[in-house]
Order: structure tokens, then sequence, then C-alpha cells
């Protein structure tokens, strides 16, 4: 039998209804699609936010025990006093659940940090805890400096006194003894630059190892007009080669 033409028309139409429906459904699939991940973000940004802000309350609320008010020693405070962690009571919040929100906090002391690049040598001394003062005054012809504390000095080494450069090679608890006097002094008279000859030196004049005067020393020792600058503390390891001790200590 002959096939009319307009067998399959009815199959064609369908084919056409339905793709007319995806066309039309599509962007409504895509939309209800984008607004669901927006709404996890939304959550997730939610989330994010209040937890940061626990823990900045939280940080807070223990560094305020530091407070001069009510911390028990307000002119320092130690390792633990600003040592603030995200470990609370058992049953009360768990910062560290791999299964929920996780959060921590990185307290830095930044009034205890300094500097390099333009830090003195007295600062560098104080920090290293190579200072100390004398007790006592002495003259030209001093063999011995009697001080308030040779803690953080080495057995053996060089200290500057005022604008005087000494050798020691003893050390004591309050001293330092068999000195070498006048180290690198310009002979002649009226010298008013580097180091000078023996001469008296006051009670209460501070003694600085000379390798706080290293990390100042290689800044300066360059043949650019400016002086270099560290880029890390790593860095710091070139500076020993200006200690006359050839090391700037632990």
């Amino acid at each position: 039998m002959r096939r009319r033409p307009r067998d399959g028309f009815a199959m064609v139409a369908v084919l056409l209804v339905l793709l007319a429906l995806l066309v039309l459904c599509t962007p409504f699939l895509v939309t209800v699609q984008n607004a669901d991940k927006s709404s996890s973000r939304i959550a997730d940004r939610a989330t994010t936010r209040i937890a940061l802000d626990s823990a900045t309350r939280h940080a807070r609320g223990f560094l305020a025990a530091s407070h001069s008010d009510l911390d028990p020693d307000p002119y320092f405070d130690s390792v633990e006093e600003i040592d603030v962690t995200n470990r609370f009571a058992d049953g009360f919040l768990d910062a560290n659940d791999p299964n929920g929100v996780m959060w921590d906090v990185d307290v830095t002391d930044e009034s205890a940090r300094i500097c390099l690049n333009s830090a003195p040598p007295q600062m560098i001394a104080n920090l290293l805890g190579q200072v100390a003062r004398l007790t006592g005054p002495i003259d030209e012809k001093a063999t011995e400096l009697v001080v308030n504390s040779t803690a953080g000095f080495d057995p053996e080494g060089f200290v500057w006194v005022d604008r005087e450069l000494m050798g020691y090679l003893e050390l004591s608890g309050s001293g330092f003894g068999k000195l070498q006097r006048g180290l690198a002094a310009t002979e002649g008279e009226g010298e008013v630059c580097g180091p000078q000859r023996p001469s008296p030196h006051a009670q209460g004049s501070f003694v600085i190892d000379q390798r706080a005067w290293a990390i100042a020393r290689w800044r300066v020792a360059t043949s650019g007009r400016d002086p270099r600058r560290f880029d890390s503390t790593e860095q710091l390891a070139e500076a020993a080669t200006l200690s006359m001790t050839g090391s700037l200590g632990d």
C-alpha cells in the first residue's frame, strides 16, 4: 500500500514539542542548580564568619587577662600569657572536629618584634642579653671589669666600654678578667673616630658585647651609597663574619 505523505508527522511534532520543553526547562533547571550552590556558599560564608568571630572573641577574652588591671605581673608577659589555643573542655566546643567547623588562633606579640634594618646595636645587645654595667669606676690601667652580671657573654670575647674596645680572657659571674685594653685604637692625639686608647670609665658605664655591632656593621659594609637590608632572619648568619669572635652566639 502506498504511504501517505503525512506518515511520521506526529513523531516529528512530538520531538519538536519535547525539544521546546527542553529549551524552556533548561534555564529553570540551571537557575535552580545555581540557587542551590549560591545558598550553600552563603551558608558556608555565614558559618565561617561566625567561627572567625568566635575565634577573635576567644583570643581577645584570653589576652584581656594580661591587662595591667588584671595581670598579677603587669610589667612583663610570659609566653604562657599570650599562648592562645583552640582547646576547650570536653562537651563544650570542638574546634578541631574534621566533620564540623574547624578553626585555630595564632597570636603574635608585635611589641616584641624589631626591625633588623633599623635597630641600633644597643637594642640588639639588650635583646641578646649581651650588656652589663660597671659596678665601680676603673682607670686606664685596670685589668678587670666588675659588672652587675655577665650572663649572655662568652667565656672569652670582646666588649665595648664607652668608646674603648677591650678583649677579655676570663669570665666570672661578676666580671671580666685578663683584659686587653685599647684594641684597634689609632695612634696620636685628638682622634675623634674609631676605637679609643685606654681611658678611665665611670661607675654605671655600659659594657656591650662586640657581637651586637656585627649586625649593624653588615648593613654598612657595602660599596653602595645606601645600607644593605636583611631580607630574612636566615641572612643574619652572614653578619657572623663581622664578629671578632667569628660567631654571633647561640
